[in-house]
């Protein structure tokens, strides 16, 4: 038999043992943490920009698609102030611009049905004095085809411009 002391010491020595790490587990860890070569990252970055240039032409291509649509600025100013609101008095200045649209941009602006007050092309902003009490009418445009002259009279001018495949927007102010 056995004494006491040798059992505790042969059962401690035991204690554990199932929980040992299997055999060549060594060899495992240093394989698996050897350096790896160095991977060339620009290989990646190739295709990437040659898929960003095929999209940007296919959505340049598009185009029509990504234009903004028609839109009319107007500011009325009222003694070198810029006022809210769609009425004036005689003597205020009256500044239109439009913006979007299908690349021929033009500003109209008409008091009363008959009288062309002025006509602007282009994206600049267009001025006019609003002189007299009446309503005045500012139209925006846009054409992909040059827009027609306007020839003072508004709906003979709209109905040319929409025959030419324009489209436009329309702001009334009131001069009071």
């Amino acid at each position: 038999m056995t004494g006491p002391h040798e059992r505790i010491e042969r059962a401690i020595a035991e204690l554990g043992s199932e929980h040992e790490p299997p055999i060549g587990w060594e060899a495992r860890v240093l394989a698996a943490s050897a350096s790896t070569p160095k991977r060339r990252w620009w290989l990646f970055a190739v295709p990437v920009v040659a898929l960003a240039a095929v999209i940007v032409v296919v959505i340049g291509l598009r185009g029509e698609g990504t234009r903004r649509p028609l839109a009319l600025a107007v500011a009325i100013e009222a003694s070198g102030a810029v006022v809210r609101g769609t009425t004036a008095k005689p003597g205020d200045t009256v500044q239109a611009t439009a913006s979007g649209g299908a690349g021929q941009r033009a500003v109209w602006i008409y008091r009363g049905d008959r009288e062309l007050v002025v006509a602007c092309a282009g994206a600049k902003p267009c001025r006019a004095t609003l002189a007299s009490v009446g309503t005045y009418t500012v139209v925006a445009l846009t054409a992909k085809q040059p827009l027609p002259a306007p020839t003072g009279s508004l709906d003979d001018d709209l109905a040319a411009a929409l025959s030419g495949g324009a489209s436009h927007t329309t702001q009334k102010i009131e001069v009071r």
